[in-house]
């Protein structure tokens, strides 16, 4: 019997998909196309059925639910010909402008609403951003100077204007930073532009007093905060410093772009356009971490209208066309991410995964194939291969793979846990357990509290009919850890079969399958039980219903047939073995 238990995702590397502030900000509001009803914008039913532009309104906002947002500007449009003065389709045309990124369509949907119109990006704002996208900063700043700050950009609103400020001042004498005050949750954000907007104008002692502040805080901080921290202090000659800061990151997010060689290379910001869109990049970040799909669009489109070399932004725009189910051109998104930036690998990875999800595994390996061979293969590119190839079911493949990933990873950490379970579970299911068994072994050597590794070990020892006891204490231990994960369920009640605890077993087992009931193995398990507790029939039916389910191991349904027919020998106290067991589940939680 194949051991069942390892779960795989597309991918076993844990993409962020919002940069900027995604790590500080966890809280979650509404999302999908709801940011007229969030800004007041929500219209009255007598409202709606009192202008005959009713249809034109409706098509829009169903335009801006399947992510058409051209059709949407269309649709607003031709409702406004008619109704030019109403305002319901004065805000939504201004919706559709922002939504659709097109600086034109903003700029003229912006002239037709009050400027404090609350919206995504009200209007006096708006057009600040597009005159400094055009290098037109004093009349940025008239612009910026309409906005009345209220709810939630008024936190943003002094990052912005100390920005548009710089961007006026010829002198570094005649200009001040202002000093920004907000509560502790947005402190990080507030001191990163406070060192920047002083670093930018030549003001280096303000700026690093706000860099020390964020030291207190690393490595608690955003990449894109520790990126720049780490270039500080470099900048200083402070090596040990930078590398021990560096490596108490990499322990807390082992997935991380950050190295000191592209630490090395970030500068200070360099005109007053790319600060502005670091701020709007950041912005985003916190709607991405909130869930608000359409505000971080908004402001990630904005932030590239300014910096269209950004890489942060363009990263989470990508990511954001994944949430909308848009894979061409999510796919397009990282296409575009500039090459020498770290994201560009992490980009290529999600292309190729977002490829299998369309079912073209041969292009996903091309483009991993492509990115490995520029690159020099790198860890994260090698283990994406090598899942894909699991997947496919490629076993030994994947396995060789993995060996080539684990000679990129130097000093063997904790975290490297997962790479261990990975390559012994591709082992284990190429038939090859005196390989497999050492790297679950040091699997959970490495973490010893993961219950994927105990229940896939305990398992595993289960259908070899070896370690029995230690087995089931493994398992034991994996459900106290995870009491919900229906296949450790299933694993102790298999446990306390072997063991003939037919009773105790009979708990789990059930639950088992009431919660899976298409699972081939937890459908046999069951069955199984059932004969030996005398209730053949329900056995029968179980194993039918076994035979029947669209995934099997090799060799496994000529099993299911020989007990339709034969039943089972009665238990004598001996370990059940199987020569083979369906396979429905696949790996989890490998990030």
């Amino acid at each position: 019997m194949k051991n069942s238990r390892f779960i795989a995702v597309k991918g076993i590397k844990l993409v962020v998909l919002g940069l900027g502030f995604l790590l500080l900000f966890g809280s979650a509001i509404l999302v999908g196309s709801k940011l007229a009803m969030r800004m007041g914008w929500t219209p009255s039913r007598t409202q709606v059925l009192e202008f005959n532009e009713t249809g034109s309104y409706l098509s829009a906002r169903h335009a801006i639910g399947q992510g058409k947002m051209a059709d949407a500007q269309a649709f607003f449009e031709q409702g406004l010909k008619h109704a030019p003065e109403n305002v319901l389709l004065q805000r939504g045309a201004y919706q559709a402008a922002l939504l659709s990124g097109a600086p034109e369509e903003m700029a003229k949907a912006s002239l037709r609403i009050n400027p404090q119109t609350p919206a995504a990006v009200p209007p006096a704002m708006l057009n600040a951003i597009l005159m400094a996208s055009q290098g037109k900063f004093r009349e940025a700043n008239e612009a910026m100077n309409l906005y009345i700050p209220q709810g939630f950009h008024a936190l943003f609103a002094p990052l912005m204007k100390g920005w548009l400020q710089a961007g006026l001042q010829t002198s570094a004498k005649a200009f001040k930073a202002p000093s920004f005050a907000a509560g502790k949750e947005f402190s990080v954000l507030m001191h990163y532009h406070a060192a920047r907007l002083n670093e930018f104008m030549g003001h280096q002692e303000e700026a690093q007093q706000h860099f020390d502040v964020l030291l207190k805080q690393a490595p608690v901080l955003p990449s894109r905060v520790m990126e720049v921290l780490l270039a500080n202090q470099l900048k200083q000659s402070k090596q040990k410093e930078a590398q021990a800061l560096l490596d108490a990151y990499a322990e807390r997010i082992p997935d991380h772009y950050l190295s000191l060689a592209r630490a090395a290379t970030v500068l200070p910001v360099k005109d007053a356009k790319e600060g502005l869109a670091e701020v709007l990049n950041d912005i985003s970040g916190v709607f991405t971490a909130m869930q608000a799909s359409e505000e971080a669009l908004i402001y990630a489109r904005l932030a590239l209208l300014l910096a269209p070399d950004f890489a942060e932004p363009r990263y989470i725009l990508a990511g954001l066309y994944e949430r909308f189910k848009q894979s061409g051109d999510a796919i397009d998104a990282y296409a575009k991410i500039n090459p020498s930036h770290p994201l560009y690998i992490k980009g290529q990875i999600r292309s190729a995964y977002l490829l299998q999800g369309m079912e073209k595994t041969s292009d996903a390996l091309a483009v991993l194939d492509k990115v490995g061979k520029a690159y020099g293969e790198p860890y994260d590119v090698l283990m994406a291969r090598a899942d894909m190839l699991r997947d496919h079911k490629e076993f030994e493949k994947s396995a060789q793979t993995y060996t080539k990933a684990l000679t990129k990873i130097g000093e063997t950490k904790s975290y490297h846990w997962t790479i261990y379970f990975a390559r012994g579970a591709a082992y284990e299911r190429a038939q090859q357990w005196d390989k497999a068994e050492p790297d679950l072994l040091k699997a959970l050597s490495l973490s010893p509290s993961q219950p994927e590794v105990l229940n896939y070990l305990g398992y595993s020892w289960l259908l070899l009919g070896k370690n029995i006891p230690q087995a089931k204490a493994m398992i034991e231990r994996a459900l106290q850890l995870s009491p919900r994960d229906i296949q450790i369920v299933d694993s102790m009640g298999w446990a306390l079969y072997q063991l003939g605890q037919f009773e105790e077993a009979l708990v789990y087992l059930e639950q088992a399958a009431d919660t899976l009931p298409q699972d081939a193995t937890v459908n046999e398990h069951l069955g199984d039980l059932y004969w030996q507790l005398g209730r053949q029939h329900e056995a029968m039916y179980l194993w039918q219903r076994a035979y029947d389910a669209k995934e099997h191991e090799a060799g496994q349904k000529k099993g299911l047939e020989k007990k339709l027919q034969e039943g089972l020998p009665a238990w004598e106290g001996k370990v059940v073995t199987h020569p083979a067991q369906a396979s429905s589940l696949k790996m989890s939680v490998l990030p």
